[in-house]
């Protein structure tokens, strides 16, 4: 049976970011009916924390914002903290300042502006461990690629189960890497339009893509596109040594800056993101028919029959910056770059004013700001 997809934003967004405040990391999901979805993740981090409310239209292929909902959490059955939609977009944020505490239970609470009324189960966090430490190991034929494999970096970490204590981890990784090319213009070349007064790329049915250089330092944002997690059923008080949990291309000689973010989280989230693996991720493809629903743990009370998907989690979070120097590579291999193909800069034909200098737009995927712990 043909079946839809349609893109959400990652179920567990503020505990990767460490930075920066809202940046939606996207899996591909298979979703064949029209549904809420829930991504909402708090953690112990003094960070931004905040719930994503959708609307996934796969006959569309596509996802609406729930806006003007009424959206809270429930601390131990009695605080009710209210959350904001700020920029009417769906993304319902946490007071300034937020943090979970242990040993504490927190609802989630929805009323849409219909007045469907939705809650969650309760949910508490566990105590992880530290990560205790973090190494890279060259990889020749490292992430596959069509016919042939690209050179990378695989990242392990070492950290320590505790005995006795039931705990899932989920471990994802963001890398960031010196860029410095910021616009390429497919077909044409780069404009300053005096109309709208922004540059632009102006199509102009050339034969091949121009690229144009940054004005100023900047970095490209790389996330993890897999979901990776574990159950201590067989490490229990164990030490977890060599679990891999990133590889980087091997884009560019010169060194780049990888933070590894390891989460422990609560049975019902792990068993939701082994569901997700399981249909995502082991499966032959995301067309063939997923064996279960993607539901998690939020219902509407009065239809307890109404699918909803996504969950609401609460997760002890510990980061650590990663400095990747690169020295280890062999000096007969070629880095990959980002383009995939060589570098095209515009020639300049004596002009001096051409080629210009693109600027370094922040975005989910790219950042002027030098980030915390990268090394000149």
């Amino acid at each position: 049976m043909k079946q839809k997809f349609t893109t959400l934003l990652q179920l567990l967004l503020s505990i990767i970011l460490i930075q920066a405040c809202v940046e939606p990391y996207d899996f591909a999901l298979p979703i064949t009916q029209k549904i809420l979805i829930v991504d909402g993740s708090i953690t112990d981090q003094p960070k931004d924390q905040f719930v994503i409310l959708k609307i996934a239209e796969p006959k569309f292929n596509t996802s609406v914002a729930v806006r003007d909902a009424t959206v809270d959490v429930i601390e131990n059955d009695k605080t009710v903290i209210n959350l904001t939609d700020r920029n009417k977009d769906g993304i319902y944020f946490f007071p300034v300042g937020f943090q979970a505490k242990y040993n504490t239970n927190y609802k989630l609470r929805i009323k849409t502006k219909e007045g469907t009324q939705y809650e969650s189960t309760n949910e508490s966090m566990v105590q992880g461990p530290k990560i205790e430490r973090v190494y890279a190991e060259f990889e020749r034929e490292g992430i596959p690629s069509g016919l042939s494999f690209m050179p990378a970096h695989y990242i392990y970490i070492d950290t320590k189960d505790p005995a006795g204590v039931r705990n899932n981890y989920f471990w994802t990784y963001r890398s960031w890497e010196r860029q410095s090319v910021c616009v390429t213009c497919p077909g044409g070349r780069y404009f300053f339009n005096s109309r709208t007064r922004v540059w632009e790329c102006r199509d102009e049915r050339l034969e091949e893509d121009y690229d144009y250089a940054c004005n100023q330092l900047c970095w490209d944002i790389f996330y993890n596109s897999d979901l990776n997690v574990l159950n201590d059923i067989y490490t229990d008080g164990k030490p977890i040594e060599g679990r891999l949990v990133a590889k980087i291309p091997y884009f560019q000689q010169t060194g780049g800056l990888v933070e590894v973010t390891q989460q422990s989280v609560s049975q019902s989230a792990f068993r939701y993101l082994r569901l997700l693996i399981d249909q995502g991720q082991n499966t032959g493809t995301l067309a063939d028919t997923p064996p279960a629903a993607l539901i998690g743990n939020v219902k509407n009370i009065n239809d307890p029959k109404e699918s909803v998907g996504g969950i609401f989690m609460v997760s002890s979070t510990q980061t650590q910056l990663f400095w990747l120097d690169r020295k280890d590579v062999p000096s007969n291999v070629i880095p990959v770059g980002f383009l995939g193909r060589p570098l095209n800069l515009e020639p300049s034909n004596g002009d001096p004013s051409r080629p210009p200098l693109a600027a370094c737009v922040a975005s989910r995927n790219r950042t002027p700001v030098k980030p915390r712990g990268w090394v000149d």
